[in-house]
């Protein structure tokens, strides 16, 4: 499989429209089961790329290094450290800002190219990413995806700075 065909079969699993899919952040073990039986082997392949050039590669590798570990990880205990796979996911979330993806790509792909920093317990991290929300809340401020993100994004930064 082409490096095109694993990212378009990542994310159309994963981002299969722009609308708000509960499985995104419910636990259920089967769907953790499916992830971890169809795309386990896409973790150490997105984590020791070296190069991410396109809009897809930067957003394919965040979904599987930040996202599918967190399924996979309640099925298989990993032997490895999962934060070594979310430093890398962070890493690609930079890019993905450094490249103004957030401003040129659809919102569910940004939200989720962004995940990263807001699993940060950097209130750096956070600060940069209420700015981008900020900065995107008058185009997207009635699409139910950015206003749940938002919404948690603010939850968990309460959390944090107390």
């Amino acid at each position: 499989m082409t490096n095109k065909a694993i990212c378009n079969k990542i994310i159309k699993f994963w981002i299969p429209d722009d609308k708000y899919h509960p499985e995104w952040f419910k636990q259920n073990p089967l769907f953790d089961k499916y992830i971890y039986d169809n795309y386990i082997s896409y973790v150490n392949y997105f984590y020791y790329k070296l190069h991410f050039i396109t809009s897809e590669e930067i957003l394919a590798g965040v979904i599987v290094l930040d996202q599918f570990v967190r399924n996979i990880k309640r099925v298989h205990n990993f032997k490895d450290n999962e934060i070594k796979y979310y430093n890398k996911a962070l890493v690609l979330s930079e890019i993905w800002i450094e490249n103004d993806y957030h401003l040129t790509q659809s919102i569910t792909n940004t939200i989720f190219a962004l995940m990263p920093m807001r699993h940060s317990s950097s209130i750096k991290k956070y600060k940069k990413l209420k700015s981008i929300l900020s900065e995107l809340s008058d185009k997207y401020k009635d699409n139910e995806v950015f206003k749940k993100f938002c919404f948690h994004t603010e939850r968990c930064y309460k959390k944090l700075i107390i």
